[in-house]
């Protein structure tokens, strides 16, 4: 049997990418649930956890991504900091 790759990870790499994940979330349950997934079948399927909240800082500016809870499926939220923004 094949030995499993080991997967390395340098932190430099992590680091520049400026992305925190300040929430998870968590999954839906509820009569819309199959709206909360990427697909309905298949390997390559992704949830969309309600609470889900992140933070990414790009060129001078933040984005905070969110997933909420919307009334026939998930609501996705971007906004960008720091406002307002001027031309």
């Amino acid at each position: 049997m094949a030995k499993p790759k080991e997967m390395v990870v340098d932190e430099e790499e992590v680091k520049s990418e400026g992305l925190e994940i300040t929430s998870i979330g968590s999954l839906y349950e509820g009569s819309w649930e199959k709206k909360y997934w990427s697909s309905s079948r298949g390997k390559d399927r992704y949830p969309y956890p309600v609470g889900y909240h992140a933070v990414r800082a790009h060129n001078g500016s933040t984005c905070k991504m969110e997933i909420h809870e919307g009334p026939k499926g998930p609501l996705f939220t971007v906004c960008r900091r720091p406002y307002p923004i001027k031309f």
